[in-house]
């Protein structure tokens, strides 16, 4: 199996600076973290769950089962800011379109079913909503939205009906689009998989006893960090988005595990991340 030659330095493992660009927003233990790769410091910024940060570097995450909450890129006092939360009784997986007009959400819709909802950004209203697709959902840059479940699924905003890309993948989730490459990265049998934009050139990227459920491309696209097995707060590794031959994520020495080893300063995470 290949290893990604790319390795931290040791001052990076005892929680100094790194080359790795970039911050990571996850979430640890109930609590909302941001972590600075290059400076190899961390910070908390709420508590909450399901943390994503768009690329202009505005921060949302769920507070509870109904309240989203949002910090602006631009505020020096990183004020937290509750977005709306009349229309979201369960809103999961909150994540922002490239242009900032809108946020898609999965959970239970006003009708009481089940499935993924896209809202405007600003009141909260519900533009289209999709019963039966509860999965995380994932924005391109041209504003439409990839999904996983029975399979993968591209859905044009706001008023297209879900189209399927491809049945290759059945059980497909949790997938994460890089704008740089456009490519997709989802979690298939348990391990991490990357695709073209329409469902063709398919690479499986990790392999281990343990498996991998989350992933999200580095800032160039370059790179995936993922998980490192399926319990709660696996560890994060940096891994090669393009590989040759699947990652053994077992094998000693292979990615870089984004780990400090100061006191409390582990970087593991409890579902979904960001690395802008």
């Amino acid at each position: 199996m290949r290893r990604i030659g790319w390795l931290l330095g040791l001052a990076a493992c005892q929680g100094g600076s790194s080359d790795i660009p970039g911050q990571l927003m996850y979430m640890s233990a109930l609590h909302i973290k941001v972590y600075d790769i290059e400076a190899g410091s961390s910070e908390s910024v709420a508590d909450g769950y399901e943390p994503y940060m768009s690329e202009s570097g505005g921060r949302m995450w769920r507070e509870g089962t109904s309240k989203l909450m949002y910090q602006p890129s631009d505020d020096p006092n990183n004020a937290n800011i509750e977005v709306w939360r009349d229309n979201c009784t369960v809103c999961q997986f909150p994540t922002l379109s490239p242009n900032g007009e809108y946020v898609a959400w999965s959970g239970q819709l006003p009708d009481s079913t089940y499935g993924t909802a896209v809202a405007e950004f600003q009141s909260g209203s519900i533009i289209a909503s999709f019963t039966g697709f509860t999965d995380r959902a994932a924005w391109t840059s041209s504003g439409a939205l990839v999904i996983g479940g029975d399979a993968l699924y591209r859905i044009e905003i706001p008023d297209d009906e879900p189209q399927l890309l491809t049945d290759a993948f059945p059980g497909a989730a949790s997938p994460v689009v890089d704008s740089a490459t456009e490519r997709i990265a989802f979690h298939y049998e348990n391990e991490i998989w990357t695709s073209a934009l329409d469902g063709s050139d398919a690479v499986q990227v990790t392999t281990s006893g343990e498996g991998s459920r989350w992933a999200f491309f580095s800032p160039d696209g370059a790179s995936l960090v993922v998980t490192h097995g399926q319990t709660n707060e696996p560890p994060l590794v940096v891994v090669d988005a393009h590989p040759a031959e699947p990652i053994d994520l077992d094998e000693a020495g292979t990615g870089v595990e984004l780990v400090e080893l100061a006191e409390n300063a582990g970087i593991s995470a409890d579902g979904p991340f960001t690395w802008r």
